[in-house]
């Protein structure tokens, strides 16, 4: 599998992870599901790490030797942007990792839980915007 082809996966399993735990926390009785919730937020955890380990040793490093220069230019902007959200994502998910934290927290851990889905989203959408049209040549 290439690593264009294994990047696109890794998105489209972090947008179903995401998903699944969005639609956990929408749910009416989100605060008395946390084992589920905590399942489904390892689960992302996993996929997440996965997919900025790929990025950071492989994907920009590839980018940053790119015949284009407008390429190499984005890609290590973005890389440089990669390195705020691998301490976020460290943060946060260290921070929740266990269901105890998140039910005796659990309004502070949902706010959290949305801020961090958006920033990984529209990271993803900036990606998939800026270097997909590069991935694909």
């Amino acid at each position: 599998m290439t690593t264009h082809h294994a990047y696109r996966r890794q998105h489209g399993e972090i947008q179903a992870a995401i998903g699944a735990l969005t639609t956990l926390l929408r749910a009416q009785d989100a605060a008395s599901r946390t084992f589920d919730i905590r399942v489904a937020l390892n689960d992302l955890s996993s996929k997440v790490s996965d997919h900025l380990t790929l990025e950071d040793r492989v994907l920009y490093p590839k980018l940053r030797e790119h015949q284009d220069a407008r390429v190499r230019a984005a890609a290590a902007e973005l890389q440089d942007e990669l390195n705020g959200l691998h301490t976020v994502c460290d943060h946060y998910f260290k921070a929740w990792s266990n269901v105890t934290s998140i039910a005796a927290r659990f309004p502070t851990f949902r706010a959290e839980t949305r801020a961090v889905l958006a920033r990984l989203e529209e990271r993803m959408k900036r990606e998939d915007e800026t270097l997909g049209p590069v991935l694909e040549q």
